[in-house]
């Protein structure tokens, strides 16, 4: 668990959609991705930082939630080589 104090903070560019849900789901989408590539595409240490519990037993919740925002790790894979 990430105590409070050095919690990671995410900024988000917020856009207007015609649902909530479709504005959330764009802003989580921008956190999925930064998050990945931050940690080298790491599920495990995403999944320490989203969810308590076990990183191993969580990283395969934290890789499906990243595939159905859309997310592709084959092209951000390309993004941290190109780093």
């Amino acid at each position: 668990m990430v105590p409070q104090d050095t919690a990671n903070k995410h900024m988000v560019k917020v856009e207007p959609h015609e649902s909530l849900n479709k504005t959330s789901r764009a802003m989580e989408h921008q956190v999925y991705r930064d998050m990945y590539l931050r940690h080298g595409g790491d599920f495990e240490k995403m999944a320490s930082e989203l969810l308590e519990g076990d990183p191993k037993e969580n990283a395969r919740k934290v890789q499906l939630r990243f595939n159905n925002l859309g997310l592709s790790v084959r092209a951000l894979r390309e993004q941290l080589v190109g780093r």
